[in-house]
């Protein structure tokens, strides 16, 4: 069994917010180029369906495939934190350098409390396919 999750494609304000301030501090083309070069395929499996074609195109057959909506409620530090593991953020920090991450990190937490106050909520969907190999049509195994 082998099983695949990926967020669908989500934009709220938040998250708007928190890649303007990225966008602001390395561009926004480094902030593109970082989820190009991390995640590639990310915007397209987050349409319905793609995972899961995925799936059998490898030679596995769906056992489950659906989404989960989940709300997210977040303080205005846990959301930074969150952000600052994708890809977009772990660049931030890499092209920053350590301190002027830091900074970096408490002007956004101050825009964004600034905006929103103390928490954000918000919901977001993961589409998830739990698959099986189906097996070779010899009935053997991988073959020498």
């Amino acid at each position: 069994m082998i099983a695949a999750s990926n967020w669908t494609s989500t934009v709220d304000a938040y998250s708007q917010a928190w890649s303007a301030c990225l966008a602001e501090a390395i561009s926004k083309p480094e902030a593109e180029r970082a989820l190009n070069e991390v995640a590639p395929l990310e915007n397209y499996f987050s349409q319905e369906g793609n995972l899961e074609a995925a799936f059998t195109e490898s030679g596995f057959s769906a056992v489950h495939a659906g989404a989960v909506d989940l709300d997210v409620h977040l303080s205005v530090e846990q959301f930074v934190e969150d952000r600052e593991i994708n890809s977009g953020g772990r660049l931030g920090r890499h092209l920053l350098g350590n301190d002027k991450w830091m900074n970096f990190r408490d002007g956004a937490i101050t825009i964004l409390r600034a905006r929103f106050g103390d928490a954000v909520r918000y919901w977001r969907r993961a589409l998830v396919v739990i698959g099986e190999k189906l097996p070779s049509p010899s009935g053997r195994g991988c073959e020498a």
